[in-house]
């Protein structure tokens, strides 16, 4: 019941007997003290913090229940008495949460300690390579998002967390298996080079593998099986229908994802132009019949314009597009 009372789960009859329990002068203050060691049992608290408890139970006890002092009965009033008992619960109840929140407090920063992660993010509409801790090296795409565990290079197993699309070449570690996160599923990686693409607004998870293996699995189903990718495919998968497919990679040289703006390996028309108006910074509106079409798109783009990345996705087919302000309209 105590520890419900300072949980602040009691119902209004345990908040009444817990009330005269503690103001009772009879109580044994040895229950208290077992639900403090319950609060703390699975928090860090620094060294000491049991002689510090100790002392808090005394000064608690004195505060309930102070030696008799003389006075005259008459002129004592039951107000008086009152406020006093109020003043002795409420200084009980005020110090037993700090100290649950004190604790609770010191655990939440050493776990924010150990859990630290570094944050990569390219808003630029130019591909971003860089060399993590480990010499793993990624080329980091426009309007995505990466973070890596701090220390990633001395720890028993690196992970890293995506949002968009980042092109990896990790280095082989013996003793050290690499873990990419992204889009409801997680890629073990041992030393290869791939690409993967986690688009938040699209349905599909993609990994493109030029170099080595993977294996991948669905980390929101609890699938735990997942399947092994192997050099020159391409792995998608529909995370809400739990939907694999792999199929031959249309691009086959690490040298076009890493260098290249813009790899398109049999992407939906859809999805495609939506990556571009996303990476110059428009909105884009589609025609119902855009939107329906069933066209993938396939090739490498790099150094275009705007204009010129529309006229080349649009050739084949054979849309139309109009430019107002920020806006990128596509017609048939």
């Amino acid at each position: 019941m105590l520890e419900k009372y300072f949980s602040g789960l009691a119902s209004e009859m345990e908040l009444k007997a817990v009330t005269e329990f503690l103001a009772d002068e009879n109580s044994d203050t040895a229950l208290l003290q077992e639900v403090m060691e319950e609060f703390d049992g699975d928090t860090l608290h620094p060294i000491g913090f049991h002689r510090n408890r100790a002392l808090l139970l005394e000064q608690l006890r004195a505060k309930l229940y102070p030696a008799a002092v003389p006075h005259d009965a008459a002129t004592e009033s039951i107000p008086f008495r009152r406020i006093a008992l109020a003043a002795s619960v409420l200084l009980v109840v005020g110090l037993c949460c700090f100290l649950l929140l004190r604790t609770r407090n010191d655990h939440s920063q050493t776990n924010a300690a150990l859990l630290a992660w570094n944050i990569i993010e390219n808003n630029s509409v130019q591909v971003q390579h860089h060399v993590l801790d480990d010499s793993s090296e990624i080329w980091l795409k426009p309007r995505s998002v990466l973070r890596y565990q701090a220390g990633i290079a001395s720890l028993p197993q690196r992970s890293v967390q995506l949002e968009g699309e980042c092109f990896f070449d990790v280095v082989h570690k013996d003793d050290a298996a690499f873990f990419v996160q992204a889009g409801g599923t997680e890629t073990k990686v041992l030393g290869t080079a791939f690409n993967i693409e986690a688009y938040a607004a699209e349905p599909l998870f993609r990994v493109s593998l030029v170099r080595g293996s993977v294996q991948v699995k669905d980390s929101v189903h609890n699938n735990q099986q997942g399947l092994v990718l192997t050099a020159n495919h391409q792995l998608q998968y529909h995370s809400k229908e739990q939907l694999w497919r792999i199929d031959t990679l249309q691009v086959q040289h690490a040298a076009q994802f890493s260098d290249a703006g813009m790899v398109f390996n049999n992407i939906p028309l859809k999805d495609a132009l939506r990556r571009v108006a996303d990476r110059y910074g428009y909105t884009l509106k589609l025609h119902a019949s855009v939107m329906a079409s069933g066209k993938n798109i396939n090739g490498v783009y790099n150094g275009e314009t705007l204009e010129q990345l529309l006229q080349l996705i649009l050739f084949i087919p054979k849309y139309r597009y109009s430019i107002h302000q920020n806006l990128i309209e596509v017609y048939p």
